[in-house]
């Protein structure tokens, strides 16, 4: 890998998802998670009224990142997060969610909502900064391993 190839275009557009992501999405998800999401669970949310997403593009369309999730009542839940291996580190995941946490206010939340193993620190440090705290622990939350989630929670809009 050359040295600039981590590097992303000199424009990425962060824009709302769509079916035409679904392709990119599947294929990060499969490479980031031990039980990824499937095609149905994605193409489910899109469809569904509560449902919406954002996702980070090349110029050439192609989705690198996506931030996913719901809004219920004044509620919305993050249930997804990526970014594309070659892309990660350059602050594309905090624009994610933050475009993600503004479209839920948008849609009436006043509380963003999250899960987070416990054993990813990283994850739990990256929201932190973006203004979540620990609200409660889900036992044996995850599968594939088994493990406690942390529930994470900001008030939006997002102050961190």
């Amino acid at each position: 890998m050359r040295a600039d190839a981590r590097r992303p275009g000199p424009i990425l557009e962060f824009r709302p998802w769509g079916e035409r992501d679904l392709d990119a999405l599947c294929e990060i998800e499969r490479r980031t998670f031990p039980l990824p999401w499937t095609r149905d669970q994605f193409r489910d949310l899109i469809s569904h009224p509560a449902g919406f997403g954002w996702v980070a593009a090349r110029a050439d369309g192609r989705a690198v990142g996506y931030a996913v999730g719901w809004v219920a009542a004044d509620e919305a839940e993050l249930a997804d997060l990526a970014v594309s291996e070659e892309y990660r580190d350059q602050g594309i995941g905090a624009v994610l969610v933050r475009s993600f946490a503004r479209e839920a206010g948008v849609r009436g939340a006043r509380r963003l909502y999250l899960e987070v193993r416990v054993s990813n620190e990283g994850a739990q440090r990256f929201y932190g900064r973006l203004g979540f705290g620990v609200v409660g622990r889900r036992t044996a939350y995850y599968r594939n391993p088994r493990e406690d989630a942390l529930a994470m929670a900001a008030d939006l809009p997002l102050s961190g």
